[in-house]
């Protein structure tokens, strides 16, 4: 098999950027070897960033066995303008900031199947957080115009994380997935993870998810997910925090719907929040009754009709806290992290088999001053 390949070019005042990516997977015709491998290469601005995995798993017995290689850098970037004086001289400055993490991870696997539908599943492995930043800086003298700076310099960062892993977990699995989202049975993976270095934390994962259909072919679909990092180093302030905002879990919160504007109409709450969605621990909660759109009508031949478009009604709930705070829920407590909710309805889209883009029209109930909003993103359904 052979991901979409993919290349881009483009440049700004701050230089020529390259890129591209690849993805293959290899098996045997019974499926008892497979390899997977991918690889992206981005590079500008006198940066090269490379991503890339090799994994093999083994079927071939009972016990399941396999290892994975891989390297993942996420940048983030900063821009930042204004006028100084720059030897006496008064200039107009600019600044773009680059902040990467390189996440590099080799990992042992090994699972064993009990039946069809359910698997213990163990790893072991070790962990490499590296950290960089830089500034480019460009400063144009207000007199004649001139380039005062044009240099890029590196910024302190933060130490590396070393750590050594292990993991265990149950996986349960009897669901029947439609064209856009299961819509019978169960499924569910109960995880504890230890991770040991220079940090010291163990991750909590329970997420169980139920799908009923009581009248053909309207299914009712619950989800309650909990995750955490819990022990001494869960807050350390170079693991990224979790977000309840991404679109698979609270919808309405994006990071990228929330405007200027919103923080200074109601600073106060808006920021309350913005804090309420970030944290080292979360729990979700979904419920959605969802039906193919045109299936529902007879509109076609089949579950979906002529085409496999998805309809559902859905409302998403969603908590989040730190070692240091406490939550509040039933009123227990009023001077900690409060829930977010959203409801709203959903349209889910097979992309011909590619992928599944869903459209929602979503109330946010947690931001002041923001009524419905409208969502898009490729992404299947819970």
């Amino acid at each position: 098999g052979v991901g979409q390949p993919s290349v881009g070019v483009g440049a700004d005042q701050f230089g020529t950027y390259l890129g591209g990516g690849i993805a293959l997977f290899w098996s045997d015709i019974l499926g008892n070897h497979n390899l997977a491998t991918a690889l992206q290469v981005q590079y500008g601005n006198n940066m090269t960033d490379i991503s890339g995995l090799v994994g093999y798993m083994n079927t071939a017995s009972r016990w399941n066995w396999g290892g994975v290689v891989q390297q993942v850098p996420y940048i983030l970037s900063g821009y930042n303008i204004g006028y100084t004086t720059i030897n006496n001289t008064p200039a107009y400055e600019q600044q773009q900031y680059v902040y990467r993490e390189t996440d590099r991870e080799v990992r042992g696997i090994v699972a064993y199947p009990f039946n069809q539908s359910l698997r213990l599943e163990l790893s072991a492995g070790f962990t490499n957080l590296n950290f960089y930043q830089q500034v480019t800086t460009q400063a144009i003298s207000l007199y004649d115009g001139s380039v005062l700076v044009n240099s890029t310099t590196t910024i302190p960062s933060a130490p590396d994380i070393n750590l050594g892993t292990a993991s265990v977990a149950l996986v349960f699995d009897n669901s029947y997935f439609g064209a856009t989202s299961p819509i019978l049975g169960t499924r569910y993976r109960f995880e504890v993870g230890l991770n040991q270095g220079n940090l010291k934390w163990f991750d909590l994962l329970g997420d169980f998810r139920q799908y009923w259909m009581p009248i053909r072919p309207v299914t009712i679909a619950a989800r309650i997910l909990q995750y955490g990092r819990y022990g001494a180093s869960a807050d350390d302030y170079r693991l990224q925090p979790e977000f309840l905002g991404y679109p698979g879990l609270v919808r309405g919160y994006e990071s990228s719907s929330f405007t200027s504007g919103e923080f200074q109409t109601d600073s106060a709450a808006t920021y309350k929040t913005w804090n309420d969605l970030i944290g080292s621990k979360i729990l979700v909660g979904n419920l959605e009754i969802r039906f193919p759109l045109l299936g529902i009508f007879g509109l076609g031949e089949g579950f979906y009709g002529y085409f496999p478009i998805e309809m559902a009604f859905f409302y998403d709930a969603g908590l989040s806290w730190s070692n240091d705070q406490k939550i509040r829920l039933f009123g227990l407590h009023s001077d900690s992290r409060d829930p977010v909710t959203s409801a709203g309805v959903a349209l889910r889209v097979n992309l011909f088999g590619y992928a599944v883009g869903e459209v929602d029209y979503v109330r946010p109930f947690n931001r002041p001053g923001v009524g419905w909003l409208w969502q898009f993103d490729i992404i299947e359904g819970f």
